[in-house]
């Protein structure tokens, strides 16, 4: 092992010691495959500093480089060369690089990234660096120094250990990689893994740019709007128990010691305490109504009957206060403001009864919760004055996820996302959008003919379909609901949901007997597969491919796996003759969720393969034409990326650009219509 610095003081026994730059470099310079690796302070490169890098090709020893005296800028033309740089999460080590001035990584190779692909949905694995080593190489690593770099402080030296410890990183990654890629052939997986590790480097970009929050926007559009909803709703919710109080003696317990301020009407408006000495404002019950148990008690002594839900994992049917309970008894509009769109001021127009405001009374105290003060505090960096969310790129379906915040849980309504702006006078974002993308990957997938005619005529694919299956003109002004609730059946058969997931929108409201999920039943077989034979003779074939061989599959040339490893087992535990009833019964739960998810996976990953095809070659044209100071990437959510863009001519040329590069990349999946991509250069982010 060499470490490199330029420190004088350095004197260690079994590491060789040089300050001889000029020779390292080019004895790195010639290597073909490298195998790269980070110290630092600390997991933010805003706080942190470069302590140390370590190179090794797969026929010399280990080089530490010493960043603390020795400019690392200098290797990076190490980073560029046409053999492989291996990393194991190089995200990580690509922002502090970044931070010190890298642009790029040419063929990057993530171990941490290829292992991911290689066993998604497969339960067990974790992917830390000691776990691979021992997996693919049969020896440990301790890891034990590596806190020790957090108690650096500028001048200090570094031990014999902390530089033996950066050298060990880069050990045995050449092997691991070696290996996974045999793996990854087999199962014809490399396309995919080389993705990935790509990607990473621009989720590695949206990462360090961060985005700006307008925080004196967030505290008064969001923050004071919704928490001044919170009494106007419970203030609702106590009326409803008031006026239902009149014929059913039974809610009287729930009513305060009061009397309205005003001698007229039956509902009072403001209520006192009746005790002259707490001439306070009281509330109209004494009902806790963040009390699952009370709101339950509540409806059934109003209804006469109670919601209901499904335990997912037992799949008991049981009674229940929940939003997504209440939610199926809700109307068809109320439904898709609240439970689709997560619009609550759209709600407020239409809700009347009390289940109305049960709901909204749920939507608003998540707001008021998730996105309050604390929102602001912990998310919105002090130094920058964005968030840094953290992006996970590789979730079981291949999709990406975020935390720290998570961003994807933000409503995407206009009044949340305004409060996304880019920083500078003359700065743009570019919001460009995957158009109904998880449906036109199904169109293709199962070639039904009345999706492509609806897509590639450039119709409303709701509207059209509901017109087909209704046999009812429909669109977004006439009969609306039905098209709601064709939107809802489309999403959700593609998310594998039953007739539960769709009662609500069956419901008669003026039928008391109306039964929903019935309705509902009756209708996706009798009049939507009926109406579009090829989507169930595809949701059929999906289910059984997983069902059968223990994975699924995204489109063609990615080919991402997503794996069941309980399908086979549960396969060979069906074959017994003795398996008890109940067991066969537990069984076979497990199997139609299976099928389920095989459904679903292959949907969502296409949508992944291709949104990041598409962030890869948006990246590749910013280094290309040297726009990276003007350009940035900053942010990605579901199918669409936000991009920030200094000068707006520049931002209305690139967004052209980035719409034909989205566009180019959904053709490498989808070949029987255009994956269409809407684009909006705006202030702020625009829904």
């Amino acid at each position: 092992m060499t470490f490199v610095t330029s420190d004088p003081r350095y004197n260690l026994e079994n590491i060789t010691v040089t300050s001889d730059l000029n020779s390292i470099l080019a004895e790195i310079g010639d290597w073909d495959d490298v195998s790269v690796d980070t110290e630092t302070s600390s997991l933010s490169y805003l706080t942190g500093e470069l302590l140390l890098i370590s190179f090794k090709s797969k026929y010399t020893d280990n080089v530490v480089i010493d960043c603390t005296t020795i400019d690392p800028s200098l290797f990076f033309p190490v980073l560029n060369r046409s053999g492989c740089n291996i990393f194991h999460n190089v995200k990580f080590d690509y922002k502090f690089l970044k931070h010190k001035g890298l642009k790029d990584i040419k063929n990057v190779w993530d171990t941490y990234l290829a292992d991911k692909t290689l066993t998604l949905g497969k339960a067990g694995y974790t992917y830390g660096l000691d776990v691979l080593v021992n997996r693919y190489c049969g020896t440990s690593l301790n890891k034990s120094a590596r806190m020790t770099f957090t108690d650096y402080r500028k001048g200090d030296l570094f031990t014999e250990d902390q530089i033996k410890y950066s050298g060990q990183d880069v050990e045995h990654l050449y092997t691991i990689y070696t290996k996974q890629l045999a793996a990854l052939k087999q199962d014809s997986l490399t396309k995919v893994a080389m993705l990935e590790a790509k990607c990473a480097l621009a989720y590695g970009d949206m990462e360090y740019n961060g985005i700006y929050l307008n925080k004196d926007y967030w505290n008064r559009e969001i923050i004071d709007k919704y928490s001044r909803e919170i009494s106007v709703i419970l203030d609702k919710l106590d009326t409803e128990v008031v006026k239902a109080a009149k014929d059913k003696p039974e809610l009287q317990k729930y009513l305060t010691d009061c009397e309205p301020i005003s001698l007229f009407g039956d509902v009072p408006v403001t209520h006192y305490n009746k005790k002259k000495s707490e001439q306070r404002q009281n509330t109209k019950t004494k009902i806790l109504w963040t009390s699952p148990e009370q709101k339950l008690e509540i409806i059934k002594d109003i209804y006469n009957k109670a919601p209901t839900l499904k335990d997912p994992k037992t799949y008991e049917v049981k009674e229940s206060s929940a939003k997504e309970a209440l939610a199926s008894w809700l109307e068809s509009d109320l439904y898709d403001a609240l439970m689709n769109r997560k619009d609550y001021f759209a709600a407020k127009e239409i809700a009347k009864s009390l289940i109305d405001w049960l709901v909204c009374h749920s939507l608003v105290a998540t707001v008021v919760s998730k996105f309050g003060k604390d929102f602001l505090d912990e998310n919105v960096n002090p130094l920058t004055g964005r968030i840094h969310t953290s992006f996970d790129q590789l979730k079981e379906t291949g999709r990406v996820s975020t935390n720290n915040p998570n961003v994807q849980n933000i409503p995407a309504l206009q009044l949340f996302r305004s409060g996304f702006q880019p920083q500078g006078e003359d700065s743009w974002f570019i919001c460009a959008d995957y158009s109904g993308a998880e449906l036109r990957i199904i169109a293709e997938a199962s070639g039904e003919t009345a999706m492509l005619e609806a897509f590639n005529n450039g119709e409303d694919v709701h509207s059209y379909l509901a017109t087909l299956a209704f046999g009812v003109t429909v669109s977004k002004t006439e009969n609306k609901h039905l098209r709601n609730r064709m939107k809802t059946i489309n999403f959700g058969l593609a998310y594998g949901a039953g007739p539960e997931k769709f009662a609500a929108s069956f419901i008669d409201s003026d039928d008391p007997n109306s039964d929903g999920v019935k309705e509902a039943k009756e209708f996706i077989n009798n009049k939507y597969f009926k109406t579009f034979p090829m989507l169930k003779k595809y949701f059929d074939r999906q289910k059984k491919f997983a069902k059968e061989n223990g994975y699924s599959l995204t489109l063609p040339p990615f080919n991402r796996r997503r794996y069941y490893p309980e399908a086979l087992d549960v396969l060979d535990a069906l074959c017994d003759p003795n398996l008890p009833g109940w067991k066969k019964a537990d069984l076979m739960k497990g199997l139609s969720k299976v099928g389920r998810e095989g459904v679903n996976a292959p949907i969502q990953g296409t949508s992944a393969d291709i949104m990041k095809a598409a962030t890869v070659e948006i990246r590749r044209y910013i280094l290309a034409n040297n726009l990276e100071d003007r350009i940035k990437l900053i942010s990605q959510i579901h199918d669409e990326v936000i991009i920030e863009v200094q000068g707006e001519e520049l931002a209305r040329e690139f967004a052209v650009i980035t719409q034909e590069l989205m566009e180019k990349a959904g053709e490498l999946c989808i070949h029987s219509l255009k994956m269409q991509v809407d684009v909006d250069v705006a202030r702020y982010w625009k829904k």
